[in-house]
């Protein structure tokens, strides 16, 4: 029994002093992670739906408080105007109201393909929401933005979203 006792104690001392290390590893990788987070891109929207006799148009502006450029394939910042994916989140009294537009599935985009915005950087458009989405009924609709692109590392998917908006059709 007692070799057993003895052998407790000395894991114990080891097991201490690894813990001691990852301590300071974690301390270390702790630093690192800070110093990656900050080069890591931080891309904001806000979205402002203004509504007209017949049309309901969303503005979006996109703006990058990263240290770093960020490059994001055009047809995600709705460049041209026109809809090709679904990327609005729409509800009208909490029913979700469907996407009702062509989409196009899109291979790697191309150099020419991709709008840069730079550090600080802001890149507005606009759309006209409601040829995609059917606010024909009267009630509350939820308008909010969502969109995933992929970081410069090609490894993690990088999230962008809006606040929701609320628009009231009467």
């Amino acid at each position: 029994m007692r070799p057993l006792g003895c052998s407790l104690v000395l894991m114990a001392f080891s097991l201490g002093g690894l813990t001691c290390e990852r301590t300071q590893r974690s301390s270390d990788s702790a630093e690192q992670r800070a110093e990656v987070e900050k080069m890591k891109p931080k891309i904001d929207c806000f979205l402002n739906v203004n509504r007209s006799e017949s049309d309901i148009v969303a503005n979006l502006r996109f703006e990058n408080h990263s240290q770093v450029a960020f490059s994001i394939p055009r047809w995600t910042l709705l460049t041209d105007g026109e809809m090709t994916w679904d990327a609005f989140e729409v509800t009208r009294d909490s029913d979700a109201v469907p996407y009702d537009c062509k989409t196009i599935k899109r291979g790697e985009p191309m150099e020419d393909d991709l709008v840069v915005l730079h550090p600080e950087g802001t890149f507005e458009t606009a759309t006209v929401i409601s040829l995609c989405y059917d606010f024909a009924q009267h009630g509350e609709y939820s308008v909010r933005y969502r969109a995933y692109v992929s970081e410069p590392n090609g490894k993690e998917l990088l999230e962008i979203n809006s606040e929701a908006v609320t628009v009231v059709v009467q």
